[in-house]
């Protein structure tokens, strides 16, 4: 029968005998499912059966594949196998112009950046001239060696540096290139094999003209521009085999120039001249042919020209610098002059401004140490001059007036040191003229140890005496003009005995130096004279800068706009003297790798630094050494003082000029110093090298703390958060919690902490805060009801008392005037009238004081008009 025809049978079916054919339905349904359930095991049960007997040849034609792929079939003589194809999509015919399109953009953007993204025209100058400095350092390296001066050959390593730095970054310029290119090629072949594939489609063959012309195009543009890749990736490569044995040669000539200053330093004692007298053998039957006179003096200045141009930016930089902190200093001298009087601090840094162009040079040569990299020899000798003339001048208005005029010493030791460089003397007047220094410095400092030791003992014996009369009067502690005067006695004190240490040392190398000399060994004289007179006139440079830099500092804190600060202000002279404090270290570290270096110590002594901090200490699979301890440990303290100074900060110059709510500026603080120390934990974990994945099994452990041990821990920090942020109760609240009355001290991670009335500090865990009822006196705004009750006697007129009461409230300052004072009749007590004073005070903080003033002043009001107090 038609569906149809069934369809309409059934509509026109009575309702009961279309209920039977369902229940018939539903019943051969249920058969159907019932076969199929008692069927499903056995054919669970066949199925591994057919699988396995159709497993042997499975496997027996996988191993016909495998014998088949093992023994290839062998390819004929002389040809070698082909690669697999790799089977590459073609491009639909309706897509090639399109597609053409697209990729000869890419292809001209390929072309454009291998034409202009490297310079090699540039590079390859850049590498001859390279090359050129090279052999002229070379050769001054090869003279200095063979003149066996370890001063001419430690001025000489900069400049082998730079070269190395020079060299090292052109190499790493040329290698980016060749990596770009590698990609370009990548690309190219992609590209090369998509057209091809898509030419010898069957699609295209019967496509178009102008489409297979476009194809070829395209395929042209690739090869043009695979050729110009080859050519670039040539020149690539013949630069990188430039550069390479050119780093190749400039690190044997610093090996050499190393082994060459070791093996000098190892023969300092050794005796290499005749005792007591004579010329130095200093060849040792070497040509030591070398520049002298006024032909030296033309080199080191062409050396000195040549690496000024080749930094004509930072140069520039100097002298901008040089004539901006002149007219700026210029510029304040008046303006500090004229305010002087009103700002007595000021009167410390005129010194200063009185010779702007002594303390602008200093700068500038302070900050080309900073931007000239590896400077020439030469150029140290200039900077080291022009240091040392404005140090002298501006020491000479600081320092003991005893002591200033042997400053000048200072220059002519300095170029009295520099002339057996410069002028290449004979040897053996080279020798005189060097024992003949040694023995005037020797003197010299022999006469100023003793000035400078009367001078001490009368500082110490003025100061002795000062320190008696202030004794013997009982001056008060304020005496402004002692204590300066005691100050400054004990300032000069400290010293001149600092100076004494100095002398001591600088006469004991000197010493040394004459003593070596005398005795034949002319080396170890050299090497000692010139590491303790360099040390010395370091040390009087940074003497000369720390003293401009901290009178800069207080300049600058006095006037505007940082005389506007908050902190300065209030705690100048702790920021002072901490900044000062800083600044002496800073200044100590550097003279001391000034003095390492001078003696040939510095290298060997970071080396075994190095290797000692790095030395590993193993804990299961994890390797710690000492210097991922240190590390860690200073990124903590670093954290530590981050924090301090940024909540500082805050507190003093945000939080004091911003209008925000109670509570929030303590909420940011505490948030910032959370995310301070979790930043810094952080670093520091990683500074130490240990993956942050070993914490893994940690973390798991922590959170397994957490739902158990710890859970109160997290509950008290979360409920310490919520209270920060929800602020419910803020630190200087007055609350009642727990049985205790105080205000807020302290919201800490944990626990918060209670100043109770009576002095008593309660700590009080944040979840409590949270989980109990407290009482905050304090949340909307700081006022606060006064109650006083008291009783009168029944002769007492009550519409009196009542005003007595609140003119008497009306009348202290602490009270507000809204809400207004009232004053209510309560009840009739048994032998007194009742009243009730009520009154509001914006002064939570005296309000104990406060109710204490209106009961005097109440007791006293109703004393004047008669009216008696009784009990109730």
């Amino acid at each position: 029968m038609p569906a149809a025809s069934k369809l309409a049978g059934m509509k026109t079916e009575h309702p009961l005998h279309t209920h039977h054919h369902l229940q018939a339905g539903a019943r051969w349904l249920g058969h159907l499912l019932l076969a199929l359930m008692l069927l499903l095991p056995l054919a669970a049960t066949s199925l591994p059966d057919a699988l396995g007997a159709d497993a042997p040849a499975a496997a027996k034609a996988d191993t016909g594949k495998k014998d088949a792929k093992a023994a290839p079939a062998p390819a004929p003589t002389g040809t070698p196998p082909a690669p697999a194809d790799i089977q590459t999509a073609a491009i639909p015919a309706a897509n090639v112009v399109a597609r053409a399109e697209s990729d000869t953009n890419t292809l001209n953007i390929i072309r454009n950046r291998m034409q202009g993204a490297i310079q090699y025209t540039s590079i390859r100058q850049q590498l001859l001239r390279l090359g050129q400095d090279a052999t002229d350092t070379r050769a001054l390296s090869h003279l200095a060696m063979d003149s066996d001066s370890q001063r001419r050959m430690r001025d000489i390593e900069p400049t082998w540096g730079k070269l190395q730095s020079d060299v090292t970054a052109i190499d790493r310029q040329l290698t980016q290139g060749a990596e770009s290119l590698q990609e370009d090629f990548a690309r190219l072949g992609r590209m090369e094999k998509t057209w091809t594939a898509t030419q010898d489609a069957d699609e295209i063959s019967s496509a178009p003209q102008v489409i297979r012309t476009r194809i070829q195009e395209v395929l042209n543009l690739i090869q043009d521009t695979r050729r110009s890749a080859n050519k670039v990736r040539s020149g690539i490569f013949d630069l990188q085999a430039q550069s390479s044995k050119l780093q190749a040669t400039i690190a044997s000539e610093q090996t050499l120039l190393k082994n060459t200053l070791t093996n000098s330093i190892d023969s300092l004692f050794k005796p290499d001249s005749p005792s007591v007298y004579g010329a130095a053998n200093l060849d040792n039957g070497r040509d030591i042919t070398t520049l002298t006179g006024v032909a030296r003096l033309r080199a080191d200045g062409r050396s000195i020209a040549d690496y000024l141009r080749s930094h004509r930016t930072r140069t520039a930089c100097l002298l901008i610098c040089l004539i901006v902190c002149y007219a700026t200093l210029y510029y304040l001298r008046p303006k500090v002059a004229a305010k002087s009087s009103e700002q007595p601090v000021l009167r410390s840094v005129r010194w200063l401004l009185a010779d702007p162009l002594s303390v602008s040079v200093l700068m500038t040569v302070g900050l080309a140490a900073v931007l000239l990299p590896y400077p020439p020899g030469a150029l140290n000798l200039v900077l080291g001059l022009v240091a040392l003339l404005p140090t002298v001048l501006l020491l000479r208005k600081v320092v003991e007036k005893s002591l200033a005029t042997y400053l000048y010493w200072l220059l002519a030791m300095y170029a009295f040191n520099q002339a057996p460089e410069i002028l290449r003397f004979d040897a053996a007047w080279e020798r005189l003229f060097f024992q003949s220094q040694m023995f005037v410095t020797v003197a010299l400092l022999v006469h100023l140890q003793r000035r400078r030791r009367r001078a001490f003992l009368q500082a110490r014996a003025e100061a002795a005496a000062e320190n008696e009369t202030v004794s013997s009067e009982a001056l008060p502690p304020e005496d402004d003009n002692a204590s300066a005067s005691s100050g400054s006695s004990t300032e000069e004190t400290r010293q001149l005995r600092l100076t004494g240490y100095v002398i001591n040392t600088v006469l004991a190398g000197c010493a040394t130096a004459l003593g070596s000399d005398l005795l034949g060994f002319t080396r170890l004289a050299r090497f000692v004279s010139q590491a303790t007179l360099n040390s010395l006139f370091a040390g009087v440079i940074l003497l000369a800068g720390v003293l401009v830099l901290l009178s800069l500092l207080r300049l600058a804190g006095n006037l505007r706009p940082l005389n506007r600060l908050k902190m300065l202000n209030d705690d100048g002279a702790l920021i002072e003297a901490r900044l000062r404090r800083i600044i002496h270290w800073v200044a100590a570290l550097m003279w001391a790798a000034f003095t390492l270096e001078q003696m040939m110590l510095l290298s060997p002594f970071t080396d075994w630094v190095a290797a000692t901090l790095s030395t590993p200490v193993h804990i299961g699979q994890v390797s710690v050494s000492l210097a991922d301890i240190l590390r860690f440990g200073v990124v903590l303290w670093l954290t530590m003082k981050l924090s301090q100074l940024m909540r500082y900060i805050l507190d003093r110059e945000v939080f004091t000029r911003v209008m925000l709510p109670p509570g929030i500026p303590y909420a940011l603080n505490s948030v910032l110093n959370y995310a301070i120390w979790i930043g810094g934990l952080l670093l520091a974990i990683a500074s130490t090298g240990i993956s942050l994945d070993r914490f893994t099994i940690f973390a798991s452990a922590v959170g397994v703390g957490v739902g158990f041990g710890l859970q109160s821990i997290v509950n008290n920090f979360v409920s310490g958060l919520i209270v920060l942020f929800e602020r419910p109760i803020r630190v200087g609240d007055s609350v009642d919690m727990a049985g205790q009355s105080g205000k807020v001290k302290r919201i800490g991670i944990r626990a918060s902490i209670l100043r109770t009335g009576a002095g008593a500090d309660v700590i009080v865990p944040n979840s409590q805060l949270i989980a109990n009822q407290v009482v905050n006196w304090t949340l909307s705004d700081n006022q606060r009801r006064i109650e006083i009750a008291l009783g009168v006697d029944y002769e007492s007129d009550p519409a009196a008392v009542i005003k007595l009461l609140t003119e008497v409230a009306r009348g202290h300052d602490d009270i507000l005037a809204t809400p207004v004072p009232n004053a209510q009749f309560i009840d009739f007590g048994s032998s007194a009238l009742q009243f009730k004073l009520f009154a509001w005070t914006a002064r939570a903080d005296r309000i104990g004081a406060i109710r204490s003033e209106l009961c005097v002043a109440i007791h006293e009001a109703l004393k004047e008009n008669g009216v008696k107090l009784a009990s109730s």
